[in-house]
């Protein structure tokens, strides 16, 4: 698994770098970095967070306050667009 983890951002460079520069190709590149921070986020860092007793409501008002930020921030852009 640590091999596979390291390989990951040489790999990355490489097809980033031969690729032709196209819509597609970015959203697919998108999707599977926000999927894994999303994954990492979920997992990892919320749960060790929250599994702490202190200050939980604390740490539950700002992660809400982030989760709006971002949905206002997405419904902005959309409306760029």
């Amino acid at each position: 698994m640590v091999v596979i983890f390291a390989l990951m951002s040489p790999t990355g460079v490489i097809l980033g770098t031969f690729m032709p520069e196209s819509v597609v190709a970015t959203s697919i590149f998108y999707c599977i970095s926000s999927g894994t921070f999303i994954y990492i986020a979920t997992t990892e860092v919320i749960v060790e967070e929250f599994s702490l007793s202190k200050k939980k409501w604390q740490k539950l008002v700002f992660y809400l306050l982030g989760l709006t930020f971002l949905s206002v921030l997405k419904i902005f852009e959309s409306h760029d667009h």
